[in-house]
C-alpha cells in the first residue's frame, strides 16, 4: 500500500531513504531546517555498502565523475613518519573498494536525483506530533499541518526531535577525530595522493 511519508532532515541519510521510498511508489515529503543545501563538507570514503546503494540508485556514473581519484595512501604518525605506504590498486585486492568524495558532492547528487519527483522543504522543523490509530498528526514550526502514515527522523546527531520524543537516547563518543579537505593554491604536494595521519594521544 503506498503511503504518505515524511522525512525529517535532508542530508545524505534522508535523502537516500526518500530517492529509495520514492521510487516504491510513495508520496515523500522532506523537510529541512537549513535554508537552502550547499556543496560544502569534508571529504569522507564512501565503502561497501554505501558504494551499492548509490549502484541499487543509478547513480554510478555521478558517483565516479564527483569523486577524487587517488593513486596511493600514505599513514603517518604526526611528524610526518611514514607507517605505512600502499597503492589503491594493491588495497583494493583485499578489501572492498572505496571513492573518496566530498559530503558535499555526494549530497547535491542525492539532491539532483530528487528536485522534481520529492517534494522538499526548507526552513521547516517539527513542532509536535500526535498519533491516532494508524495515522500521525505533525505540526510544524510555521505553523501548518501534516498528516502521515510514516514519519522519519533522520536528523543528526543533534537532532532537536530526537531529544524531545526519545529522551533515553545518547549520544556516544568514540574518541575519533576525523578532518579532510581540499588545497584550492599551488602547491608542491604529488596530486592523487592520501595522507591518514595516526597518533593516538590526539586531543583538542
Amino acid at each position: 500500500m503506498k503511503k504518505n511519508i515524511l522525512i525529517s532532515g535532508g542530508g545524505i541519510a534522508g535523502l537516500t531513504a526518500a530517492i529509495l521510498l520514492s521510487k516504491q511508489g510513495h508520496h515523500v515529503t522532506v523537510i529541512d531546517r537549513a535554508s537552502s543545501f550547499t556543496k560544502a563538507g569534508f571529504l569522507i570514503s564512501l565503502k561497501s555498502f554505501g558504494i551499492r546503494i548509490m549502484e541499487e540508485l543509478g547513480l554510478s556514473e555521478k558517483l565516479k565523475m564527483a569523486s577524487y581519484s587517488s593513486e596511493y595512501v600514505s599513514f603517518l604518525e604526526k611528524d610526518e613518519q611514514i607507517i605505512q605506504h600502499l597503492s589503491y590498486e594493491k588495497m583494493n585486492e583485499n578489501i572492498e573498494r572505496s571513492i573518496l568524495i566530498s559530503r558535499g558532492g555526494l549530497h547535491d547528487i542525492l539532491y539532483d536525483n530528487l528536485k522534481g519527483h520529492v517534494n522538499i522543504l526548507f526552513n521547516l522543523t517539527i513542532s509536535d506530533i500526535t498519533s491516532q490509530g494508524t495515522k500521525t498528526e505533525v505540526i510544524f514550526s510555521d505553523g501548518s499541518k501534516m498528516e502521515a502514515d510514516l514519519v522519519i527522523i533522520s536528523e543528526g546527531l543533534r537532532s532537536s526531535t530526537r531529544e524531545r520524543y526519545f529522551t533515553d537516547s545518547k549520544m556516544e563518543d568514540f574518541n575519533t577525530h576525523y578532518l579532510g579537505g581540499r588545497l584550492h593554491m599551488e602547491h608542491s604536494y604529488p596530486v592523487g595522493a592520501f595522507k591518514i595521519y595516526i597518533d593516538v594521544n590526539w586531543s583538542c
